[in-house]
């Protein structure tokens, strides 16, 4: 993409995944993970951060059952609703967006930021129209704590994102866990109402470090691992004209 032949307008090119790899290289050198450049990381979380209706259905049924799980303090639940939340590639997307000076990306990342907040929030309300009070999931963390774990997911979750070893959604299991309880709370608790010792204060200002902490430390990860963005930053200013 930095290449002078190089023309938007003129080349298209796709890449696929092989199913499988046959060569000349014994298996450990076959199957040794594939750095992936900064084009692909930037070209999946596109994708993630599209607003479409299979988004909005997903993450909004995925809250349902988050929110839900909590009211009944029921963990299989809890996780079958995380595991379809793509909250942690969002957060990935304004690290990535802001360390490449690549606004359009980043406010795109925040935009599907916010969507997703709110149809957490708005499934939490959902779930508390036909279900009792108090909720049965009281597992917070302190504000301290929140900075501590998010941080540290934001490491791996920017390390994952960098090769093709490993189960990348099971990072986005633990960053969705992490910080989707919040909002999930916070939707209950719209129509639970506010006790006297819910601590709903703390519960938001936890949620907004753990949300911080995890972009900075994906942004500062791609720093370190020396993600570049020239190639984007061209391709960007003459598809649209915009730096």
């Amino acid at each position: 993409m930095v290449a002078p032949l190089y023309d938007p307008d003129t080349f298209t090119f796709t890449v696929r995944h092989p199913e499988s790899l046959f060569g000349d290289e014994p298996p450990e050198g076959e199957t040794f993970p594939i750095v992936r450049p900064t084009p692909d990381v930037y070209e999946e979380l596109w994708q993630f951060t599209q607003v479409t209706k299979s988004l909005v259905g997903r993450v909004f049924l995925s809250a349902v059952l988050l929110a839900y799980g909590m009211v009944e303090d029921m963990l299989p639940l809890i996780i079958a609703g995380l595991l379809f939340l793509p909250y942690h590639h969002h957060m990935l997307t304004v690290g990535l967006g802001a360390m490449l000076r690549e606004w359009r990306f980043l406010w795109q990342g925040l935009l599907a930021l916010l969507v997703t907040t709110v149809l957490i929030v708005a499934a939490g309300a959902c779930v508390a129209l036909f279900e009792k009070p108090p909720i049965g999931f009281q597992e917070f963390g302190t504000p301290l704590t929140g900075f501590v774990l998010a941080s540290v997911i934001g490491i791996a979750a920017a390390l994952g994102a960098m090769d093709d070893a490993g189960r990348r959604e099971l990072i986005g299991l633990a960053a969705t866990a992490h910080i989707s309880v919040y909002p999930a709370w916070f939707g209950l608790k719209l129509v639970f109402g506010f006790g006297e010792g819910d601590k709903w204060t703390e519960h938001l200002l936890t949620f907004g470090i753990n949300f911080a902490s995890l972009t900075l430390a994906a942004c500062i990860t791609f720093v370190m691992l020396g993600m570049k963005g020239d190639g984007i930053r061209r391709f960007v200013k003459r598809r649209t004209g915009v730096e």
